[in-house]
């Protein structure tokens, strides 16, 4: 609000007029004071509200954040757990893959442990009947009582294992 001219001026100086017109103006001003004081009263509530506003916005926000996060671990924490799963279960499979193929090694090292063992055996049978039919017709040459025993003996002996001692041939030359 702009002051008229004459209110500069002292009270003594002025007119009738312009004291009603200062009265007035008086009157206006404080009524404009007190409406500037009454908006500005409203304005600061309405500030206090907003700011309170905001605050609890800013917590309900913090807390929601808050939570996120807490969800967000406990995710990550359920896909850890799951993958360290994943690898065991991958170990696990690894270890059995390992176990089975030294299952198969040993399985085939005992098979070829027999069939050398077995081999053995049936070397050692053959070399024991050579040597019992080369000590049977030995024995019945010492006694040169029977020729056709040893010859028949011997007949059987070939016939069983062809080719497989020159000694009893020589021996079926010799007695039979």
């Amino acid at each position: 609000m702009a002051k008229p001219e004459f209110m500069s001026k002292e009270p003594s100086e002025l007119t009738e007029e312009e004291l009603i017109l200062v009265r007035d103006f008086q009157k206006k001003e404080e009524a404009f004071l007190e409406e500037r004081e009454r908006l500005k009263k409203s304005l600061e509530a309405e500030l206090h509200k907003l700011q309170a506003g905001i605050v609890q916005s800013m917590e309900q926000f913090d807390e929601r954040v808050l939570k996120l996060f807490h969800l967000k671990i406990r995710t990550e924490m359920a896909i850890h757990q799951e993958e360290l799963k994943v690898l065991r279960l991958s170990r696990a499979l690894l270890i059995e893959e390992e176990i089975s193929i030294r299952v198969r090694q040993l399985n085939q090292l005992l098979e070829n442990k027999k069939v050398e063992k077995v081999t053995h055996i049936i070397a050692c049978v053959h070399c024991t009947e050579i040597l019992y039919v080369v000590l049977h017709i030995e024995t019945i040459s010492l006694n040169r009582s029977c020729p056709r025993v040893i010859a028949r003996s011997l007949n059987r002996c070939l016939l069983e294992n062809p080719g497989k001692n020159r000694r009893l041939g020589f021996y079926l030359r010799k007695y039979g």
